[in-house]
């Protein structure tokens, strides 16, 4: 093992640093643009493989029709679906899932945008090709671990994963030293999207930072350890390294609690402190409002990630859904809601992703592992309030189905990512060390982001 690799190594496995990836260094930060505004990109991770497709579904009678036929036993009844109008009307009638209710009102304002059948792909490829095997298709395609390392990864996993889109993104920014926190902050542990060359990632809890290996501060504990950490001569470069680390993950983490300690509860927005993701999407908010605050903060660019669990529904979906959905909502509209009021909701990008989509044929009542499937985006930015993208034929023998009943992804992860880097800031020369596959795709922008 050389050293770099090393160094990654360490910081990773440093549990109690809360690190990950390279140390966080902004004078290390390779790219040229200097941003002077402020821009923040959340990402909620579905995991498990949400089954969009009863998240929009047809209110068409011909094509609710056909989704219901295709999957009698976890069909909606039509009259519970919340009706959209989409700008661009040539698709059809369109409802949510009964529970999105505020994601309803947000996308009636132009807030919340629908990316329709998105998937993971090498290259544009043909029903015909994936039925008689002669697609290049992606390693894994229905492994729940493999999918999430390729939608984070953006790369066709042919050799070990070393950073994901978000982290290479964030290396592409001159930001400015200095600062309390680094640009980059997990509320749902480790992860590939934010792993970059120059730039790891923190991470925290929906109540804060973790005390370093559960030692308190203030305690005798902390103290010995703090004397350990400050040792000057340990004879071992690496030793010294991984003190420094150690040192760093610890100050970080009281500053981060301290930071905390002074910001609003933000509970007046409906924030529900039980709910880990509305948990997560409140510190998020927290940690964005306080980086506009705090003089020692202020950086132009940050990602965060958060995940959601509970996607991978064989059994029982349409009671999991409601709960799932239920949760979504409340606290996406919590989180906007919070955003609007401090005047950042245009600064502030959110959207979601997935293992994969599940199958549109049902399994009793539940689904399998599928591959297309939709995403919502929302905020300020979006040029909300329509279906980018062509819903899919859910006939079972349809244009949009291969085998197994699976949708055929019509556009690819990385599409959708240069979408959200351009708006971000990326420029088009730097979009091929974030998105290396992206090359592989004739649109690059598919339009739903504001400049």
């Amino acid at each position: 093992m050389n050293r770099r690799l090393f160094l990654q190594y360490l910081m990773s496995l440093s549990a109690g640093s809360s690190f990950a990836g390279p140390l966080f260094s902004a004078a290390q930060a390779a790219g040229t643009n200097t941003p002077s505004d402020f821009k923040a990109m959340v990402c909620i991770m579905q995991l498990g493989g949400n089954d969009s497709a009863n998240m929009v579904i047809p209110r068409s009678d011909a094509e609710y029709q056909t989704y219901a036929e295709t999957r009698p036993t976890v069909a909606l009844p039509v009259d519970d679906l919340l009706p959209i109008t989409p700008h661009t009307a040539n698709q059809g009638d369109f409802g949510l899932h009964p529970q999105l209710t505020d994601i309803q009102r947000l996308f009636g304002q132009n807030k919340a945008a629908v990316i329709a059948n998105v998937g993971t792909l090498l290259e544009p490829t043909t029903k015909e090709a994936v039925d008689d095997n002669s697609a290049s298709l992606p390693p894994y395609l229905f492994s729940h671990s493999t999918q999430q390392n390729i939608w984070q990864s953006a790369t066709p996993l042919t050799s070990a994963i070393s950073s994901g889109w978000a982290g290479r993104m964030i290396d592409q920014f001159t930001l400015p030293s200095g600062r309390l926190i680094p640009p980059s902050l997990s509320i749902s542990g480790s992860n590939f999207w934010q792993s970059g060359t120059q730039n790891g990632f923190y991470r925290l809890q929906p109540s804060g930072a973790t005390p370093q290996y559960g030692i308190s501060p203030g305690s005798d504990e902390r103290k010995a350890f703090s004397q350990l950490l400050g040792l000057s001569e340990h004879n071992n470069v690496y030793a010294d390294i991984h003190g420094r680390a150690q040192k760093n993950a610890v100050h970080l983490g009281e500053a981060i609690n301290d930071i905390l300690l002074d910001l609003p509860s933000l509970s007046e927005f409906g924030f529900d402190t039980d709910d880990k993701l509305s948990s997560s999407l409140r510190i998020t908010a927290q940690m964005i409002i306080a980086n506009q605050q705090l003089s020692d903060l202020q950086l132009p660019r940050m990602t965060f990630y958060v995940t959601q669990g509970g996607y991978d529904t064989h059994n029982d979906q349409l009671e999991d859904h409601t709960a799932l959905y239920g949760s979504l909502n409340s606290s996406l509209n919590a989180f906007i809601t919070a955003l609007e009021y401090y005047g950042l909701s245009d600064s502030v990008t959110t959207f979601t992703a997935s293992d994969f989509g599940r199958t549109i044929s049902a399994n009793e009542d539940g689904t399998d592992h599928g591959w297309g499937g939709h995403h919502l985006v929302l905020g300020g930015a979006v040029k909300g309030g329509d279906i980018y993208g062509t819903m899919p034929d859910l006939a079972l023998n349809g244009a949009n189905m291969v085998k197994k009943g699976r949708l055929l992804p019509e556009i690819a992860t990385e599409q959708y990512a240069a979408t959200l880097c351009k708006w971000f800031g990326v420029s088009e020369a730097q979009l091929p060390a974030v998105l290396p596959m992206l090359v592989n795709f004739p649109v690059t922008d598919l339009g739903f982001m504001r400049g």
